[in-house]
């Protein structure tokens, strides 16, 4: 548990965040890159892979049609990722199963 909450502090994905909105594709680039290694190496395989997709879209650090659907899915799919870290921390804080 205590490194799946690293993920929660890597700031990796408001970077990737903030370079979408700036479209500085160059930015994104590094920023998904990083973001790729911290879920592969947390064993977070899925958002990993979509990490990994959009790594490979912003290659050329120019837009193109891949850009947006795998950054919409990456967004998508690392909140839910993250909603279930904080409950699972608040599990493990709360020693067993909150009801509600």
């Amino acid at each position: 548990m205590k490194f799946l909450k690293m993920v929660l502090k890597d700031t990796s994905f408001k970077d990737l965040c903030d370079a979408m909105e700036e479209q500085d594709y160059e930015k994104a680039f590094r920023a998904v890159h990083t973001l790729k290694g911290v879920l592969l190496n947390l064993g977070l395989t899925v958002q990993g892979r979509y990490a990994a997709a959009l790594t490979e879209a912003l290659r050329g650090r120019q837009e193109n049609e891949e850009i947006k659907p795998l950054f919409t899915q990456l967004v998508s799919s690392y909140g839910e990722m993250c909603s279930a870290i904080k409950e699972l921390a608040e599990t493990s804080e709360t020693g067993g199963i909150q009801n509600g």
